[in-house]
């Protein structure tokens, strides 16, 4: 029998020496929108899903969206997203992700 992608476990949070890096979650809404504020030009050059709305305008609400379709690509198995958190703090300082699964 063969088995179901959403049957594949991921271990996480995955812990290095300087780093958590937690999967994607409405939770993280809040720092996930003060990280792109203070990294919106920086991003737009690199990442692909840096998208509207612009960051001028963007919204808590907005941020909780995109975290929550993030997380549901994942149980889907479609896309990975994940947070680098710097150990002993809750400072979001990247992120890093496997898409199209």
């Amino acid at each position: 029998m063969e088995a179901n992608v959403t049957d594949i476990s991921v271990p996480l949070p995955i812990r290095t020496p300087r780093l958590t890096l937690r999967l994607i979650h409405e939770t993280h809404a809040a720092a996930l929108l003060t990280y792109k504020q203070e990294s919106w030009d920086d991003l737009l050059k690199w990442l692909i899903w840096v998208h509207p709305p612009s960051i001028e305008i963007r919204t808590l609400e907005d941020e909780k969206l995109f975290c929550q379709a993030k997380h549901d690509d994942f149980l889907k198995r479609k896309n990975i997203v994940l947070l680098a958190f710097q150990h002993g703090s809750d400072k979001l300082i990247g992120t890093a992700g496997l898409h199209n699964c």
